[in-house]
């Protein structure tokens, strides 16, 4: 069992370096955001413009621990809803 939470948690620290080289590539003016998500959602960083002086800390706003490692409790089609519903509410804003 320990092997398997050692396993888990070294793929998330891969992930995290993997989206922090990515962020670092993405242009300045797109909007990055992130939700989380187990069995319901958060919004750990609503859509934010990304810069050159905010992307280490847009990066930040990642856990740093997964927040739940029972895959059958997780709710991807959960996360997809709200990333669509944050989206939706950027369009509201930016069409008033």
């Amino acid at each position: 069992m320990e092997s398997i939470v050692f396993t888990f948690q070294n793929r998330w620290a891969n992930l995290r370096r993997s989206l922090y080289r990515m962020f670092q590539h993405v242009p300045s003016g797109v909007e990055l955001g992130v939700i989380s998500y187990t069995n319901s959602t958060s919004v750990s960083l609503p859509l934010t413009v990304a810069t050159t002086h905010n992307r280490e800390r847009l990066h930040g706003r990642i856990p740093l621990r997964p927040l739940g490692t029972d895959s059958e409790k997780s709710c991807i089609s959960c996360a997809i809803r709200a990333a669509v519903k944050v989206r939706k509410l950027r369009w509201l804003v930016l069409s008033y």
